[in-house]
């Protein structure tokens, strides 16, 4: 976590002799997103996948935003007899505050706190004595975390890093007991801006 703050802390540092930019009303993209899935009672998932974001200004250093992704991983199933591979599909629906504390520049640091639902998705082929299994669930989930946006411009802007912890609740209506989920998530993204206050 000090190291996370440390990184915040040296972007707003840089960002603080470029003259300040005009803040977009309307910002939205896409690109990569990286997630460390927490996976109760064994080992973490490496998931990859993609997101879509976007966020209106409601002043020049407070955006509402919304951020939707998907990841994915598909791995051999432990069991020989499998007839096919492990998959999970989580995704997540994610809306809130996200301030600027120092305005919009080249560089734009930014923190957020975002709530919303979770998807999951997990299914298992057919292995010898059972059947092949699917299971879904949407469950609450919240993102705190930021980063930093560089500005190409008036109309364009490449999200470098957003890190984000991140918590699910999924699997507990069928197992009570199973913890919550600790992911984390890297996003990078390509972002579009319209209009400026």
């Amino acid at each position: 976590m000090k190291k996370l703050f440390a990184l915040f802390v040296l972007f707003a540092v840089f960002s603080l002799p470029v003259f300040a930019q005009e803040t977009p009303v309307l910002q939205f993209g896409g690109g990569y997103t990286y997630r460390s899935l927490d996976v109760p009672f064994s080992d973490r998932l490496n998931m990859n996948g993609w997101n879509a974001t976007a966020e209106y200004a409601v002043a020049r250093w407070l955006s509402v935003a919304a951020d939707i992704d998907g990841t994915y991983k598909s791995q051999t199933d432990p069991d020989p007899t499998a007839t096919g591979k492990d998959k999970t599909d989580i995704y997540s629906y994610l809306f809130g505050p996200r301030v600027y504390p120092l305005g919009h520049h080249k560089l734009s640091p930014f923190v957020h706190a975002l709530f919303g639902v979770g998807h999951a998705r997990v299914s298992l082929p057919a292995v010898t004595g059972s059947p092949a299994f699917a299971q879904s669930e949407n469950d609450f989930t919240y993102a705190i975390g930021g980063g930093v946006d560089f500005s190409l411009g008036n109309r364009f802007a490449i999200r470098v890093a957003k890190f984000d912890y991140e918590q699910t609740r999924f699997f507990q209506s069928g197992a009570p007991g199973t913890p919550n989920q600790n992911n984390f998530k890297y996003s990078a993204a390509l972002l579009v801006k319209l209009g400026s206050k």
